[in-house]
């Protein structure tokens, strides 16, 4: 993982965000807070590469997962932000809720489009299956420091082509933020192998270990 010198002055405990600059009137949930607070101190001050976000319907899981994108911009750690969503309308909502919110000009049509012109990209995971060179190239003009979102990424088998594309194209980026409400698979496969960790149940399925859960979007 690369490793700027303006990172290597924040490897202190990041205690709270509140020293932390967030869009003007952007009001974090509570859960929000404490999930930033995990993942700065885990993928920034611990150096882990993967986190496994699992938030329950209605929590602000798609604005919180981009949270952490617009801190580490902000702070110098990334140049680039890839959203990976499952469906074409997902792509757009995501692009032009996270330009509202956030101001992060992400390109989230189909056409060719001039990368000096966006802060990154929303795609599906369709898109990616279809050519994950492409992607894992566009990550090296940058030396990696990229995040990665993936969304919903229970969709992502460890055999099938969307999840061998998403380890294709994003193995050797900066940070991956990977999130869903039902971070587990009805074919027992394994989501992402190397980004998540597993332990097994008495009847011999793999369950997933989020390294942030809420279950409670009221808390």
């Amino acid at each position: 993982m690369y490793h700027s010198t303006t990172e290597k002055s924040l490897m202190t405990n990041f205690s709270d965000v509140l020293g932390l600059h967030l869009p003007a009137g952007f009001k974090l949930r509570d859960w929000q807070k404490r999930f930033l607070t995990t993942f700065l101190n885990k993928c920034v001050t611990e150096k882990k590469s993967s986190f496994l976000l699992e938030a329950c319907p209605a929590a602000g899981k798609s604005i919180g997962q981009m949270c952490p994108a617009y801190i580490l911009r902000n702070l110098g750690l990334i140049k680039w932000t890839t959203v990976v969503v499952p469906t074409d309308h997902l792509r757009t909502q995501m692009g032009v809720e996270i330009y509202k919110i956030f101001g992060l000009d992400l390109y989230y049509g189909t056409d060719r489009f001039a990368i000096e012109d966006y802060q990154g990209e929303v795609i599906t995971y369709a898109q990616l299956a279809a050519n994950p060179n492409l992607y894992k190239a566009r990550c090296a003009l940058f030396g990696n420091r990229v995040m990665v979102v993936g969304d919903e990424i229970h969709h992502l088998g460890e055999k099938n082509s969307w999840g061998q594309a998403f380890k294709t194209a994003f193995s050797d980026v900066a940070y991956r933020l990977l999130t869903s409400g039902t971070p587990f698979r009805s074919d027992n496969q394994k989501i992402l192998g190397d980004c998540i960790n597993y332990k097994l149940d008495q009847e011999g399925n793999y369950i997933s270990v989020p390294d942030f859960r809420i279950v409670n979007q009221n808390r």
